[in-house]
């Protein structure tokens, strides 16, 4: 986004908004899914509730993620901490150590939970979308190029 205002870039995408300058796009949704370890107990479910995890160690991002701050706010709504096991900052490394079991995670959904010996529960509780935006600014004039892109993402976006 700092670049953008800049004027280093003339589109970028993000998942935050809020900024009055700024014209946001939807463009797409990432669900999020609670991940757990093939025997673990959560594994019968095909839902849950993220207050019935609490008793279960969590891999969860790195402070520095984007997506911290999305679980961070579904533990919130909960009025909630869950045990932090391990603090890392790739999907695949904590989709890795869930699989080893060291621990149960809320990830975006991706195709390789489907490869590895992780059971995939839709979250029930909180309800939580993510959001991608694509983001002009809208004092800013775009040329020829960067505008044909824009108007074609809007054309072609469905949400």
């Amino acid at each position: 986004m700092d670049g953008l205002r800049r004027g280093d870039y003339d589109v970028v995408f993000c998942s935050s908004t809020g900024d009055e300058d700024v014209d946001f796009t939807p463009v797409s949704q990432q669900d999020l899914v609670l991940i757990v370890p093939g025997g673990h107990p959560l594994a019968k479910h095909h839902t849950v509730d993220l207050a019935d995890t609490l008793d279960y160690p969590y891999i969860f991002f790195g402070p520095g993620s984007g997506l911290r701050h999305v679980v961070d706010g579904m533990f919130k709504k909960l009025g909630a901490a869950p045990t932090l096991a391990y603090e890392v900052t790739e999907n695949q490394v904590i989709t890795g150590l869930v699989a080893q079991g060291f621990g149960i995670a809320v990830v975006p959904y991706m195709e390789l939970l489907l490869r590895l010996n992780v059971r995939i529960l839709q979250i029930s509780n909180p309800v939580w979308e993510r959001i991608f935006y694509m983001a002009t600014l809208k004092n800013r004039s775009l040329p020829p190029a960067a505008r044909n892109f824009t108007d074609y993402v809007r054309r072609t976006t469905h949400l």
